[in-house]
């Protein structure tokens, strides 16, 4: 499958170098994980490398990457999916690439000990989600952590941005009681 423009550039941004942290806020089915996968698969490749490719829970890394907790490339680069709500279980290396995926569901103690072995390692981080409501969300406290920082590429995109679904798809959820408005806010509308 083709990136979207959207993807594409946040592809771009991490190829470049212009940025080594990124924060992601995107609707639901927008391809957040598609992208992350292909920026995994694309830097294991490029050059030997080490990526941790990071879920709030093994239910969760099971239902985007089925049987796999390891993936070793020819070359000798890995990818190494973590799923685990307790970081004390964790034997960590340098990662060159760190994807946290739905943010706002990790465990912070998980997502900070892998942030600092990433960091002291010189890779790159991506944190990628939508956003949840509350203000104690860590994709929001992150965000307030942030906002001010230079190095940081931080994106907030809506379904009118990626236009990632049919126009009508939203209100005809609304409308046949699928959807409430709340939902559709946090899920198709994030903000920081």
């Amino acid at each position: 499958m083709k990136l979207r423009d959207y993807q594409s550039n946040i592809k771009e941004k991490l190829e470049s170098k212009e940025f080594t942290r990124f924060l992601l806020a995107w609707p639901r089915r927008a391809g957040k994980d598609f992208l992350a996968i292909q920026l995994c698969m694309d830097r294991c490749r490029e050059k030997k490398s080490v990526v941790y490719y990071v879920f709030p829970t093994w239910r969760i890394a099971r239902c985007i990457m089925p049987e796999w907790k390891f993936i070793q490339f020819y070359n000798g680069s890995s990818i190494r999916i973590i799923g685990d709500n307790d970081p004390k279980k964790l034997e960590l290396g340098f990662p060159d690439l760190c994807i946290f995926s739905e943010y706002s569901m990790i465990n912070p103690l998980l997502s900070s000990s892998v942030y600092e072995q990433c960091n002291e390692g010189g890779g790159d981080a991506i944190f990628i989600g939508t956003p949840h409501l509350s203000p104690d969300d860590p994709m929001r406290m992150l965000y307030n952590k942030v906002k001010d920082d230079k190095n940081w590429y931080i994106e907030a995109l809506t379904v009118d941005d990626t236009k990632h679904l049919p126009e009508n798809y939203i209100k005809d959820e609304i409308e046949n009681g699928l959807l409430s408005e709340e939902i559709k806010l946090r899920e198709f509308y994030p903000s920081f």
